[in-house]
């Protein structure tokens, strides 16, 4: 049995991650008066990544793309202490790197074992994703190669300080939360907080006819930054 998270058990408020940690805590020893409850969970949770995937163009394995999806936006005290800073020591920082021990043993994890245990082909039709090959502009993807490269880099780590290293890497490049995972957003007034803008058009100063003066201030205050 593997131990439960404590310094990220924001991890465990999101319901597929809780729904297939869960079943690989009793992979072998689910009970038959559970067993059907169990599957329509699991199969919601492998549509729902499955879903992610396709919505932001990522290939490859589902799973361990949902939880570079997790580390990516969830803001908990350590991702945002670490956000473009290097490695902080103390406390905090042992306390996840137990829990990232856990949670690389998921990672790594093979669902296809869940799938025989529940008798089911959930992860074995979904698991090694390839989304469509669409036009431009089709769905807004630009969060998707962030997911994308942060789980590969994930699935190349040697063991679990590497696996540690590379979020830390992720945290120092990108940051955590909403502002990691997208480039645009819009005020909303009345909630008193940013949006994210998960669609935006592919828009070059060429493209901004008569404003040239504008363009040329915020050229110049860029190159002065």
């Amino acid at each position: 049995m593997k131990p439960e998270l404590m310094a990220l058990r924001e991890f465990e408020k999101d319901e597929v991650f809780a729904c297939i940690s869960g079943l690989i805590k009793s992979a072998g020893q689910i009970d038959d008066s559970y067993k059907q409850e169990a599957v329509s969970w699991y199969c919601e949770s492998v549509c729902r990544m499955a879903e992610a995937a396709e919505m932001m163009g990522i290939n490859g394995n589902i799973w361990q793309s949902w939880i570079a999806m997790l580390f990516a936006k969830s803001e908990t005290t350590f991702s945002l202490a670490q956000e473009r800073r290097k490695e902080l020591s103390g406390t905090l920082s042992r306390l996840v790197k137990e829990d990232i021990e856990t949670i690389r043993f998921y990672f790594y994890f093979d669902l296809d074992l869940i799938d025989e245990d529940l008798e089911v082909s959930a992860f074995g039709r979904y698991g090694d994703y390839k989304p469509l090959n669409l036009e431009n502009g089709a769905l807004d993807r630009s969060s998707g190669h962030i997911v994308r490269e942060f789980a590969n880099a994930l699935r190349k780590s040697a063991d679990t300080d590497d696996f540690y290293k590379k979020i830390l890497e992720f945290h120092y490049k990108h940051g955590s939360g909403q502002f990691a995972l997208n480039k645009a957003f819009r005020w909303d007034g009345k909630r008193g907080e940013l949006i994210p803008v998960t669609h935006t058009e592919k828009i070059s100063l060429e493209g901004l006819v008569g404003y040239e003066q504008q363009k040329k201030i915020l050229v110049d205050n860029t190159v002065a930054f």
